[in-house]
Formats: structure tokens, C-alpha cells, sequence
């Protein structure tokens, strides 16, 4: 299962119809909730988490949980490769 944190819940309805089954952070009844019950929730669920909260991130880093930090460096390196390829 993936866990979707709040700030990126409207990516939802794109990666579930690509077929990954979710939740977000609201769906699972963590809305507001500190990183810690966050990351505590993933890790009794054997949750993927994706968040863009660097803090979340780190903490998902440091204790070996599998997630994808969605951070602004990796959006505008997208942002740009798409620019390449329409630009030319």
C-alpha cells in the first residue's frame, strides 16, 4: 500500500488510475498529523510513503522506510526535460 501525504494528495486520482492502490494521509485519518504518527502509520502498515515534507522525508530515510520525496529540485528537473524536448 502507498500512503500519499497531504500536500500531494492530488496526485491520487493520477497514480490510481495508473493502478496503484493508496491512501492519502485525509483517507487514512491523519490529516494535520505530525511527521511522527505519519511515519509511524506507514511503518505498522508496510506503507510507501510519498510526501514532498523534507523533514518526513529525512525521518523516512533515516529509519530505512520505503518512500519517494517529491522535492521541488526533482519537479524542476522534470519541468526542464519536458522544456528540452518541446523547446527544440
Amino acid at each position: 500500500m502507498i500512503l500519499l501525504d497531504e500536500q500531494l494528495t492530488g496526485l491520487a486520482p493520477f497514480l490510481r488510475s495508473l493502478g496503484w492502490k493508496l491512501l492519502t494521509v485525509i483517507e487514512a485519518g491523519l490529516r494535520s498529523a505530525a511527521d511522527e504518527k505519519i511515519f509511524e502509520y506507514c511503518k505498522l502498515n508496510d506503507c510507501i510513503l510519498i510526501t514532498e515534507d523534507t523533514d518526513l522525508a529525512q525521518l523516512a530515510e533515516l529509519h530505512n522506510l520505503k518512500h519517494v520525496w517529491v522535492s521541488q529540485s526533482k519537479m524542476a528537473k522534470l519541468v526542464h526535460e519536458e522544456l528540452m524536448k518541446i523547446a527544440k
